[in-house]
This record gives C-alpha cells, sequence and structure tokens, in this order.
C-alpha cells in the first residue's frame, strides 16, 4: 500500500506541464521565463513529479507511463486558463484556495477551477473550491460577477453546479438566493429555465456549501482501481 503522505526528503524528479501564451503581453512573469524555442509560446509549470502524481491520476498515469508524457516528463494543455492552473500548483503545494496577490479570484474564476479539479481527479480540491464559490457568492455585490457564474455553470455541464445554480434561483430563501436568483435568471438556457420550471433538481430551501461536496471515498477507489 503506498503511503497517504509525500516526501521530499530526497532528491525530487520535477516535471513540466506547458500552457500556450494566448496573449504574449499577458506573460506570467514567475513561471514564464525568457528563454528560446518552444518554451517561449509557453507559460512553463515546473512542479515535484511524485506530489502532483501523487494528488491526480490525471498526471500520474501519462507521467508514470509509456505515453509520450512519460518519456519527455512534459505535458502540454493547451485549454488551461495559466492563471488557474497556477491556483492548482499553489494547491498542491499549501493546500490552499488562493490565486495571486493581484489577481481576484472571482465567483466565475472558482466555476472553472472547479471543473479543472474535476478533470484532475481531486475531490478534495473540488469541495474547498466549492465552499470559497459559496463565500464568493455570498460576498459578492457585483451582478456581473455573479452572471458570469452562472454562464460558467451552464458552459460546464455538470449536474452539480447546475443543481446547485437551479436551487440558487428557485430554491433558495436566503438573501444571496435572492441576489442570485434576480441576477441569474436572465442567464438560464431554455433548458436550464424548463428544468427549474418542473422543479427537475435536487431543491433545499437551506443552501449549504456542503450539500454539494463530491464524495471523496469514490474517487478514492478509482485511484486505486487504477493501480490495479
Amino acid at each position: 500500500m503506498s503511503s497517504s503522505q509525500t516526501s521530499l526528503f530526497v532528491p525530487q524528479t520535477v516535471v513540466t506541464i506547458l500552457i500556450p501564451i494566448s496573449d504574449p503581453q499577458k506573460q506570467l512573469s514567475d513561471s514564464q521565463p525568457e528563454v528560446n524555442g518552444t518554451d517561449a509560446d509557453n507559460h512553463k509549470f515546473i512542479v515535484h513529479k511524485n506530489i502532483v502524481c501523487h494528488h491526480s491520476p490525471f498526471f500520474s498515469a501519462p507521467f508514470n507511463g509509456q505515453f509520450v508524457e512519460g518519456q519527455t516528463q512534459s505535458m502540454m494543455l493547451d485549454d488551461i486558463d495559466p492563471v488557474i492552473f497556477g491556483s492548482f500548483v499553489h494547491w498542491l503545494y499549501h493546500r490552499k484556495v488562493e490565486a495571486a496577490i493581484d489577481i481576484n479570484l472571482s465567483p466565475e474564476m472558482l466555476v472553472k477551477f472547479w471543473v479543472m479539479a474535476e478533470r484532475f481527479l481531486l475531490p478534495t480540491l473540488q469541495n474547498q473550491i466549492m465552499d470559497r464559490l459559496f463565500e464568493a457568492l455570498g460576498a459578492s455585490g457585483s451582478e456581473y460577477s455573479v452572471e458570469a457564474a452562472a454562464l460558467a455553470i451552464q458552459a460546464s455541464n455538470s449536474d452539480i453546479l447546475n443543481n446547485m445554480l437551479l436551487n440558487c434561483v428557485f430554491g433558495a430563501n436566503s438573501t444571496m438566493g435572492h441576489l442570485l436568483r434576480n441576477s441569474w435568471i436572465d442567464e438560464l438556457l431554455v433548458d436550464m429555465l424548463r428544468r427549474g420550471a418542473k422543479g427537475d433538481y435536487i431543491q433545499d430551501p437551506l443552501i449549504l456549501s456542503n450539500d454539494y461536496h463530491v464524495p471523496v471515498e469514490v474517487q478514492v477507489i478509482r485511484r486505486s482501481e487504477r493501480r490495479l
């Protein structure tokens, strides 16, 4: 049985995750050095292999297998926001859902962060993000920020996030519910409006973030199955 913790007491192997720079003017100075060659076109994140592979089967399988990533010890992710990925790398080492000092983790960014954590098979991170998302929605005074979050949720095609959205709009009686209902109702797609009208969602007038937590045990079982 493998340990539930990682160790940095011995020399470590690192892996490189590359994310294309969509706008040359928006380089991340801490992660994008001035270099020649292909890397000059990408944000380059260098992380300890045993840490990222320990937490995420998404990275463990290719980096430890016979894939190209296993041979090069590098991976290209061309559909990931580098700012959000930076928050993921920060979480790997600090276990906190945070962003750089000059960046605000808006509700929309938190939704996209949650979707990325789901893709990386990280239920613990998903639950931490969900807690932050509820906090951000409750504290948000900007209709734009919650409208953007509603659009991001619908684009995610996640049952969990969409159930949360519908409950916030149609089922919530809290102050946060009224704010979200007034801000989100015009952003709902026709299919979502139909679901809401039919009551086709998990209804609960008392919305709590842990009502939308992902069962960690399910992912742990799946992770162990991948080793067999």
